[in-house]
């Protein structure tokens, strides 16, 4: 999967290249959306727990759970990336809390739709020191 990976990037970042292009790393993760604001250059991950209340049957109490979901947020910075995420879910019937946001060293997601599924590659950015 990570040599198909590799070639696709490689075919969609190309034609902007004049240089050589080296992958030196490639990782999966699990995101549960995908907020992709036009306004901004920069990627944050975005940690984000729903309650829930349930009826245990045992103990015949209400019992909280807890369920954490990861986003990825586009943003021109970390205020405007929370409030992407209040906006996003503005329709959100569950309880949640912003449990962390955190900016990734990522320079671009390339969006590619196969047959069966939608895969998002990401590509890091190279951060040189002088």
């Amino acid at each position: 999967m990570f040599a198909e990976v590799e070639n696709r990037v490689i075919k969609e970042v190309t034609p902007y290249n004049s240089g050589e292009i080296v992958i030196g790393k490639i990782r999966k993760m699990k995101f549960a959306e995908i907020i992709d604001n036009s306004i901004g250059d920069r990627w944050f991950k975005a940690k984000i727990t729903f309650f829930s209340v349930e009826f245990d049957e045992k103990k015949q109490t209400e019992v909280e759970k807890k369920v954490s979901a990861f986003y990825l947020v586009k943003a021109e910075n970390l205020k405007q990336a929370i409030e992407n995420l209040i906006e996003f879910h503005k329709t959100t019937q569950s309880d949640y809390t912003i449990a962390s946001v955190v900016e990734m060293l990522i320079e671009d997601v390339l969006y590619y739709q196969p047959a069966e599924e939608l895969r998002v590659f990401m590509i890091k950015k190279i951060i040189e020191y002088p």
